[in-house]
């Protein structure tokens, strides 16, 4: 996970600093900055505004997740259209894993068959491992768990950059410098 790795990183440069770390939505974790409740946000691809300042932290693609034995689970690629006839378990509005398959959706009059929203990443990757259906993760989120696995979406190939945001008069602020520091090595 980008936010992880973030963290890692920030630690080995800087292991006195400490953190507290609280792992939400994209669209909490904006809340959050907004209303000063937080210095930074890991944010995939956060909107524009002029209030934040952002720094690419990495580039990552959305990719199916599906039961090891699914008809599809061993094709090396997938188009969305392919998915088309399967059952859908979609992450909660404001995530965006579901914001970057909808945009990738729009304009194209496709609709899946049916559709089950989940309220979590946990919860999603547990549903595909029950058999309930397909999803999609974002692929360094992909691996690791033996009751799933990912299949690369050509027609979404540089669907996301994960970025380091934080509100513009707060990039002089110490911690704030530092994590700008230890975004742009990482981005490198």
């Amino acid at each position: 996970h980008p936010a992880l790795a973030f963290i890692a990183a920030f630690r080995q440069r800087y292991p006195a600093i400490a953190l507290s770390v609280t792992f939400s939505n994209s669209q909490a974790a904006w809340a959050a900055l907004l209303e000063d409740k937080a210095d930074a946000a890991v944010v995939a691809e956060p909107p524009p505004d002029e209030r934040m300042r952002r720094v690419l932290l990495g580039q990552q693609r959305l990719v199916a997740l599906l039961p090891p034995n699914h008809r599809l689970g061993r094709r090396r690629n997938l188009r969305l259209a392919d998915l088309r006839e399967e059952q859908l378990l979609l992450r909660e509005e404001g995530s965006t894993t579901r914001r970057i398959l909808e945009k990738a959706l729009e304009g194209t009059g496709m609709r899946f068959r049916s559709t089950l929203e989940l309220g979590s990443r946990e919860a999603v990757r547990e549903g595909v491992a029950m058999g309930l259906g397909i999803s999609f993760v974002f692929e360094q989120e992909g691996g690791g768990d033996p009751r799933s696995v990912t299949v690369m979406l050509a027609d979404l190939e540089a669907s996301n950059r994960d970025m380091l945001v934080f509100q513009r008069g707060d990039a002089d602020r110490a911690v704030v410098r530092a994590m700008i520091e230890v975004a742009e090595v990482m981005a490198r």
